[in-house]
Protein backbone atom coordinates (compact mmCIF):
# COMPACT_ATOMS: atom_id res chain seq x y z
CA UNK A 1 0.00 0.00 0.00
CA UNK A 2 3.01 2.29 0.83
CA UNK A 3 4.24 1.88 -2.50
CA UNK A 4 1.08 2.55 -4.24
CA UNK A 5 0.96 6.14 -2.10
CA UNK A 6 4.09 6.69 -3.06
CA UNK A 7 3.78 5.98 -6.82
CA UNK A 8 0.25 8.52 -6.76
CA UNK A 9 1.92 11.09 -4.54
CA UNK A 10 4.51 11.14 -7.26
CA UNK A 11 2.78 11.15 -10.16
CA UNK A 12 0.69 14.24 -8.66
CA UNK A 13 3.76 15.69 -8.31
CA UNK A 14 5.06 15.30 -11.97
CA UNK A 15 1.44 16.44 -13.10
CA UNK A 16 1.22 19.22 -11.30
CA UNK A 17 5.13 20.35 -12.43
CA UNK A 18 4.02 19.86 -15.90
CA UNK A 19 0.16 21.64 -15.65
CA UNK A 20 2.91 24.91 -13.47
CA UNK A 21 5.36 24.76 -16.59
CA UNK A 22 2.42 24.83 -19.21
CA UNK A 23 0.87 27.44 -17.58
CA UNK A 24 3.90 29.22 -17.18
CA UNK A 25 4.88 28.89 -20.81
CA UNK A 26 1.30 29.64 -22.53
CA UNK A 27 1.34 32.86 -20.07
CA UNK A 28 5.06 33.63 -22.33
CA UNK A 29 3.50 33.31 -25.21
CA UNK A 30 0.69 35.13 -24.25
CA UNK A 31 2.93 38.05 -23.54
CA UNK A 32 5.10 37.95 -26.48
CA UNK A 33 1.73 37.90 -28.71
CA UNK A 34 0.25 41.07 -26.36
CA UNK A 35 3.68 42.75 -26.97
CA UNK A 36 3.17 41.72 -30.76
CA UNK A 37 0.12 43.18 -31.11
CA UNK A 38 0.95 46.28 -29.27
CA UNK A 39 3.52 46.60 -31.43
CA UNK A 40 1.41 46.28 -34.50
CA UNK A 41 -1.40 48.82 -32.56
CA UNK A 42 1.73 51.07 -32.35
CA UNK A 43 2.64 50.79 -36.21
CA UNK A 44 -1.37 51.50 -36.76
CA UNK A 45 -1.67 54.20 -34.72
CA UNK A 46 1.40 55.49 -36.71
CA UNK A 47 0.00 55.35 -39.54
CA UNK A 48 -3.03 56.81 -38.61
CA UNK A 49 -1.25 59.94 -37.42
CA UNK A 50 0.33 60.54 -40.61
CA UNK A 51 -2.91 59.49 -41.97
CA UNK A 52 -4.66 62.60 -39.98
CA UNK A 53 -1.45 64.63 -40.82
CA UNK A 54 -1.89 64.16 -44.31
CA UNK A 55 -5.80 64.77 -44.28
CA UNK A 56 -5.00 68.08 -42.21
CA UNK A 57 -2.61 69.22 -44.76
CA UNK A 58 -4.80 68.65 -47.47
CA UNK A 59 -7.45 70.65 -45.70
CA UNK A 60 -5.42 73.57 -45.21
CA UNK A 61 -4.37 72.93 -49.36
CA UNK A 62 -8.33 73.24 -49.76
CA UNK A 63 -8.85 76.28 -47.26
CA UNK A 64 -6.20 78.41 -49.21
CA UNK A 65 -7.27 77.71 -52.76
CA UNK A 66 -10.96 78.60 -51.32
CA UNK A 67 -9.92 81.91 -50.36
CA UNK A 68 -8.02 82.32 -53.77
CA UNK A 69 -11.01 81.49 -55.53
CA UNK A 70 -13.29 83.88 -53.65
CA UNK A 71 -10.46 86.90 -53.64
CA UNK A 72 -10.31 85.64 -57.52
CA UNK A 73 -14.17 86.31 -58.01
CA UNK A 74 -14.43 89.74 -55.83
CA UNK A 75 -11.21 90.80 -58.69
CA UNK A 76 -13.31 89.55 -61.26
CA UNK A 77 -16.57 91.26 -60.19
CA UNK A 78 -14.64 94.69 -59.37
CA UNK A 79 -13.30 94.19 -63.35
CA UNK A 80 -16.96 93.89 -64.37
CA UNK A 81 -18.40 96.98 -62.00
CA UNK A 82 -15.55 99.04 -63.97
CA UNK A 83 -16.50 97.52 -67.42
CA UNK A 84 -20.02 98.28 -66.63
CA UNK A 85 -19.40 102.08 -65.45
CA UNK A 86 -16.66 102.88 -68.36
CA UNK A 87 -19.86 101.82 -70.69
CA UNK A 88 -22.25 104.05 -69.41
CA UNK A 89 -19.40 106.56 -69.48
CA UNK A 90 -18.50 105.75 -72.81
CA UNK A 91 -23.10 106.11 -74.06
CA UNK A 92 -23.10 109.31 -71.92
CA UNK A 93 -20.05 111.04 -73.90
CA UNK A 94 -21.50 109.50 -77.50
CA UNK A 95 -24.79 110.87 -76.17
CA UNK A 96 -22.98 114.00 -75.56
CA UNK A 97 -21.00 114.08 -78.85
CA UNK A 98 -24.32 113.47 -80.96
CA UNK A 99 -25.89 116.32 -79.42
CA UNK A 100 -22.97 118.55 -80.00
CA UNK A 101 -23.27 117.59 -83.61
CA UNK A 102 -26.79 117.96 -83.84
CA UNK A 103 -26.59 121.96 -82.40
CA UNK A 104 -23.67 122.15 -84.88
CA UNK A 105 -25.56 120.71 -87.72
CA UNK A 106 -28.65 123.10 -87.05
CA UNK A 107 -26.42 125.81 -87.10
Amino acid sequence: MNKILKRILMLTVIGITFISLTACQNTQLASEEASAATGGSEAAQASADEAQASADAAMVRANEAFYQTLTARRIAERAIEKANQNQAALRALNDKIDRMFETISRK
